[in-house]
């Protein structure tokens, strides 16, 4: 019977036509690949059992494959595979076969193994395959496809299952996804067949069902002449187009293939320090692990090159190995230069595993001896966390627990500043640990953080742009003002101001630092008037709205906030605007609740912005707007007493319930004894009750002036 016997020049010729016409091609793998792997073919798995099973299998009549597996548990099957595939080593072929896909010949490849030598393989050359295991699948799905993809035929070492049996071979003869894989295959690929009998098999069929190999199929056999079911139902008839390679095995018919397309060699073998760099580059830096003391504090962050010192040895690998320079003359191959590297190395391993409790003098003394920048930057940044550390610790301390801590923390970071002094980012994780000092003592006095803005002024003096220097200490202030009154907190407030105007334009984008800008702008604002007030919630407004976008509408705070601009807005603006603005707020401010239900802040400027819109209606719709507000106002948390008071207060008086007006103006005075008594008279949501004696008593009572 005549067939088309072929060379390699042939394939190779075929490949190239194929790549030039945007035609890739399939390759079918059989057992015959992998047995230079150390996985053995059909018959030496036979020869295995018999070993191992030998009272089992002497029950086998038919001494086949199928039948001697089906003598074995599924479980025993597994474990029999599974030692083979993973004690199995990548073998020329699969290494070759990487190579072609690599360089765009082949796309995809069907195999009847179970073992995973193609996804290994691949791994060196830095491709990864879409992997489908058609026996867990039943389904076949064409355009949703990879292009570069690996079918298991027969199922995989780590799936549900795998095809050995004689009843499971009848099982996968029905599936129907196996044909519509063959078939998709062929419209645009070539095929290769290496290292495949075929016997016995359902696979078989669905290639040999194929009319008209139309990018025409090479079958790669060991023997002089292909076996009787190949030459009957592949090779012929001749216009079928498939082709006879003989006395290949599937090792040398990949090199060789490889070699006449003139392709690299596979880089692990011919240039390994090559390859091993290239891998490298696809790890990534990593972070430092962040912490922070509190949510308002922003400390110093890094990211580490951990792969730093192998890319360095790497490229003397390349310089003296494959370029053939040898080692004498190379800078980096000298000893001082490797006991460096080691340092360098070891004090980033400490900051990376957090290591922190194995630095010592010894070891901090080596480090300074080394003049390197990068262990000292390594060494000072994992004292710096130490400290922080212990000082996140110290803040769920109390009493002389808490001080231990925190002092053991001022010494690490005074160690640190020891080895570089100039270290801005540890100075200002200094000064957040003063802050953190003076909070757990409730201290609330601009001399009792002094220490810490010290050192954040030290900072900036080092370098004026650190952002998170100004940051702090404008957080700082901020939080001191909120809770001071009169000039005290105005010029605390400008102060704040002055700190965040400092921050670099590219920075302001930082939600944190946003959110505080704002704030410190809303109540800043409280003490202008006319334009000047005007501006400044504009400006916080619009700061709002840039982190309302940067958290993707996420954000309660930024809502809040700028519901709370429109608010005070309102107050500066014409009877018409004065109502939009206030609506705008009021659906800013429950958007915010909507996020954060239970928000103190949220829930009294949504009580606030209910009164002043009821102050400009009449009849029902007023008195709806009133016990809206007083009901969101009960709401507030008891730390917001005074305030909570004062607003009822006004609430019931405009309401005309002039007992519970008095009743929480009482209260209020009663705690905010400081108030004037001008102040009181002047607020027209007190006509209603000014006149009464109550009224008079009560201001005559708590504020004599």
């Amino acid at each position: 019977m005549s067939y088309y016997n072929t060379n390699i020049e042939e394939i190779v010729e075929n490949l190239k036509i194929n790549k030039l016409n945007m035609c890739k091609t399939a390759v079918l793998l059989g057992a015959g690949v992998s047995v230079t792997a150390g996985i053995p073919t059909a018959k030496g798995i036979m020869n295995d059992i018999e070993k191992k099973y030998p009272t089992t299998v002497s029950k086998c009549r038919n001494k086949t494959y199928q039948n001697y597996m089906q003598l074995l548990s599924p479980n025993q099957r597994r474990s029999l595979i599974a030692n083979y595939v993973d004690n199995a080593k990548i073998n020329l072929a699969h290494l070759y076969l990487g190579t072609l896909i690599k360089e765009n010949y082949i796309d995809r490849v069907l195999t009847t193994n179970f073992d995973n030598l193609v996804i290994r393989s691949l791994g060196l050359f830095n491709k990864y395959p879409a992997i489908y295991d058609l026996v867990a699948s039943q389904t076949f799905i064409p355009e949703e496809t990879a292009q570069l993809s690996l079918f298991y035929l027969l199922g995989q070492r780590n799936g549900y299952d795998m095809i050995n049996t004689k009843s499971e071979m009848e099982r996968l003869s029905k599936a129907t996804h196996y044909e519509d894989l063959f078939r998709d295959t062929a419209k645009l690929r070539g095929w290769i067949v290496v290292g495949y009998s075929g016997e016995n098999d359902p696979i078989f069929n669905r290639l040999a069902e194929i009319e008209v190999f139309k990018n025409k199929l090479f079958w790669i056999g060991y023997k002089e002449n292909p076996k009787n079911h190949v030459l009957q139902r592949i090779l012929t008839p001749k216009e079928k187009y498939g082709y006879y390679l003989k006395g290949y095995s599937a090792d040398n018919f990949f090199r060789d293939l490889v070699r006449k397309l003139e392709l690299p060699e596979p880089q692990i073998l011919s240039t390994p320090f090559s390859h091993l760099k290239e891998e490298i580059e696809n790890i990534g830096i990593f972070p430092v692990e962040k912490i922070l003391l509190s949510q308002d504090g922003l400390i110093s962050e890094s990211k580490i090159d951990a792969t730093a010192k192998v890319k360095k040895w790497t490229n003397i690998a390349i310089e003296g190995f494959e370029k053939r320079r040898g080692f004498q003359d190379l800078k980096g191959a000298q000893k001082e230069t490797i006991n460096r590297e080691e340092i360098i190395h070891k004090s980033q391993r400490i900051l990376l595993d957090n290591r922190f409790t194995i630095i010592d003098s010894q070891l901090i003394n080596e480090i300074k001896s080394s003049k390197s920048k990068e262990a000292i930057d390594y060494i000072v940044h994992s004292l710096s966390n130490w400290s922080l550390q212990m000082a996140k610790t110290a803040r769920t301390k109390e009493g002389k627990d808490a001080d231990i801590l925190f002092n053991k923390s001022i010494e690490k970071l005074n160690l640190a500043l020891d080895i570089k002094p100039d270290d801005y980012e540890v100075i200002n994780n200094l000064g957040t640990i003063y802050v953190e000092i003076a909070k757990k003592k409730k201290y609330s006095e601009v001399s009792d953080f002094q220490i810490a803005f010290n050192n954040f002024n030290k900072s900036i003096l080092i370098e004026s742009k650190y952002y998170k220097a100004l940051y702090n200490w404008g957080t700082v202030l901020m939080q001191i003002a909120q809770k001071k009154g009169g000039e005290e907190k105005k010029n605390l407030l400008t102060e704040a101001l002055s700190k965040f105007e400092l921050i670099p334009k590219i920075r302001q984008k930082d939600p944190k630092i946003l959110n505080n800008y704002t704030i410190i702008l809303l109540e800043f604002a409280w003490f202008k008037k006319g334009e000047e007030k005007e501006k400044l919630l504009k400006q916080a407004i619009k700061k709002s709205k840039t982190l309302h976008l940067i958290k993707n509408g996420k954000s309660y705070k930024a809502l809040l906030t700028w519901g709370t601009g429109l608010l005070e807005l309102s107050k500066t603006s014409g009877i018409i605007e004065k109502e939009k603005l206030i609506k705008k707020a009021i659906d800013k401010i429950k958007n915010s609740l909507n996020l954060n239900n239970n928000h103190p802040n949220a829930i009294n400027n949504l009580g606030l912005a209910m009164l002043e819109l009821a102050k400009m209606k009449i009849g029902k719709k007023k008195e709806s707007l009133l016990r809206q507000a007083i009901d969101k106002f009960i709401l507030v948390e008891e730390g917001k007493t005074p305030e909570k008071a004062y607003n009822l207060a006004c609430a019931y008086s405009i309401l005309g319930e002039k007992e519970n007006a008095i009743m929480w103006l009482e209260k209020f005075l009663s705690i905010k004894k400081t108030i004037s008594k001008s102040i009181l008279l002047s607020d027209e949501d007190f006509n209603n009750i000014k006149n009464s004696e109550t009224f008079i008593n009560l201001l005559n009572k708590y504020c004599p002036d």
